[in-house]
């Protein structure tokens, strides 16, 4: 089922939506697929948005350690670049809402799954 959400990205125009053009080391698709898979399965928005801050947690070191060979000045604009924040998901989230009406569209229509592959995914990934 993975695979499905996977694999419908290159066939569909757009199907993860979020505005930037600079997503240095993937964090922008990772975070999104993420947080997209997580709310597919029914996890409430404030535990999707912890576990998308939570890459700043992660990457701090690496993050750090990019922006000390850079001047203060480049290391300013590079930084935002770098981390995550909460408006980049919502504003993903405001896109989905905006592009296809609901999340349930958005995996309908956008990704191309229907109930029986949501649920199957719940099942494949959920315990208890």
């Amino acid at each position: 089922m993975i695979d499905a959400v996977i694999d419908t990205a290159p066939r569909r125009p757009n199907p993860f939506t979020f505005g930037s053009g600079f997503d240095l080391a993937g964090k922008d698709r990772t975070g999104w697929a993420r947080a997209a898979l997580l709310t597919a399965l029914g996890v409430d928005r404030g535990t999707v948005m912890a576990d998308y801050l939570a890459s700043n947690v992660y990457r701090k070191a690496e993050n750090e350690a990019t922006l000390a060979q850079l001047p203060p000045a480049q290391a300013a604009v590079y930084k935002p670049l770098l981390n995550v924040r909460a408006e980049y998901l919502n504003a993903s989230f405001d896109e989905v809402e905006q592009a296809y009406g609901s999340f349930d569209a958005y995996l309908k229509d956008g990704l191309g799954l229907d109930r029986h592959d949501v649920r199957e995914l719940r099942r494949a990934l959920l315990t208890g």
